[in-house]
């Protein structure tokens, strides 16, 4: 099998009119675990939204939880004494995808892009290259060490 495609990650153009990181780079899908829904549920649910995917718990493996309280990293309006916190269920996949034939959830996908991981990994080292992606420093420097290492280690085996 050729894995050419393995070493990049599948990255989404957030439309620049969302409220939360708009105009910027970030790790395809993502999304909100609905009531009585479960993570692996949800990942399947949003590739199929935001994407036009195909898929089954079967193509995504998990690779960890993180956890971030958001509430200084969002320009969305917070209730008085309300805490925005992030449980970030995280999965990867490795497959082959054909970019031209994905079907972009309109007002949240502007645009698709394979990125080598090791140019992600130097882009996150500069705050003006780290910038172009959906990076949060804060929290988010874990993420994406996170899912980068998770690749390496599942494309090599």
């Amino acid at each position: 099998m050729d894995y050419r495609w393995a070493w990049n990650v599948l990255q989404q153009y957030r439309d620049p009119r969302k409220v939360i990181l708009p105009g910027v780079w970030d790790i395809a899908v993502a999304g909100h675990v609905s009531a009585g829904d479960t993570p692996a549920k949800t990942v399947v649910r949003e590739a199929e939204e935001e994407l036009g995917l195909q898929l089954s718990l079967v193509d995504f493996s998990p690779i960890g939880l993180s956890m971030a309280e958001s509430i200084t990293i969002t320009d969305m309006p917070i209730v008085e004494g309300w805490q925005h916190r992030v449980f970030d269920y995280n999965y990867v996949m490795c497959r082959e995808i054909d970019l031209t034939k994905l079907r972009l959830e309109r007002g949240h996908v502007a645009d698709v892009r394979w990125y080598p991981i090791d140019r992600l990994e130097q882009d996150l080292l500069s705050p003006q290259t780290a910038a172009q992606h959906a990076n949060r420093p804060t929290d988010n420097d874990k993420l994406y060490t996170m899912v980068i290492n998770a690749m390496r280690k599942l494309t090599v085996s």
